[in-house]
């Protein structure tokens, strides 16, 4: 019998009949997990290894009582998508009740109550403008992440003044470090002959392109997160056209 104490902040139950947890894994590629269970006499650490099935597997780890808390953490990357684990409680071989179920991943681990965060990716980051110092004329903007820093893009901001030659598509390009997963293309070709100093501005609030007098062009994007060393080239330009200072709003976590 499973009977929930309510007079506490973090779940608690009263159980017989040899208390089990079961964590059932759908994995798309073979992983390791390290399961940090906290009880009232300390903690108990399990290593489970989990087969590359989408299916369903399931894994029965032996208590003497519902646990204060539970962390299970990958030790090898995992990419968010790629593994779902589903937490229950078993007490007298019937299971009691879903305890937690979502993704997981290397960087975003397991936490139950899931009022806990396993990790800092899993909350708001602290959010700032990043600036980038223009490049010499004629080469491309790029936009890096810091170290140990993880970005999510919420709009850029930058100046690109030309000389008067025909200026190709001006475009952004966000890359994780090992493929490029975004473009934003302008539509717009600039006229041949005419020197103007344009704005370019991606931002996740924008639903349409705006080309408007004052020489901005506006680009919609979604919230794109990059880890550390990732880059965001912006480009378009000729030999000699010039990108100014570009500014980033972010939210910045801690990788």
């Amino acid at each position: 019998m499973l009977q929930r104490v309510l007079d506490s902040k973090v779940p608690k139950f009263v159980t017989t009949g040899g208390p089990q947890l079961e964590l059932t894994t759908f994995s798309r590629s073979a992983v390791t997990l390290t399961v940090n269970i906290l009880t009232s006499t300390g903690v108990v650490t399990r290593t489970i290894p989990v087969a590359a099935l989408l299916v369903g597997e399931a894994f029965l780890i032996p208590v003497t009582e519902i646990p204060t808390s539970v962390f299970v953490t990958p030790t090898t990357s995992t990419r968010d998508g790629d593994l779902y684990l589903r937490l229950a409680f078993i007490a007298g071989g019937v299971t009691s009740g879903v305890l937690w179920a979502g993704y997981c991943s290397s960087l975003r681990p397991l936490a139950w109550p899931p009022d806990l965060h396993a990790s800092q990716l899993q909350q708001r980051g602290n959010l700032f403008s990043a600036v980038t110092a223009n490049p010499a004329p004629g080469a491309d903007l790029v936009i890096t992440v810091p170290t140990s820093a993880r970005f999510r893009f919420l709009s850029i901001r930058a100046t690109l003044t030309t000389v008067g030659e025909n200026t190709p598509l001006i475009s952004a390009t966000f890359n994780d470090g090992i493929n490029n997963i975004f473009r934003l293309t302008s539509p717009l070709v600039h006229p041949a002959a005419v020197a103007r100093t344009y704005e370019f501005i991606a931002r996740s609030t924008k639903n349409d392109i705006a080309f408007n007098a004052n020489l901005e062009i506006e680009l919609s994007m979604p919230e794109i997160e990059l880890p550390e060393a990732a880059t965001v080239t912006l480009s378009g330009q000729d030999a000699d056209d010039d990108w100014g200072t570009a500014i980033s709003y972010v939210e910045a976590l801690i990788e």
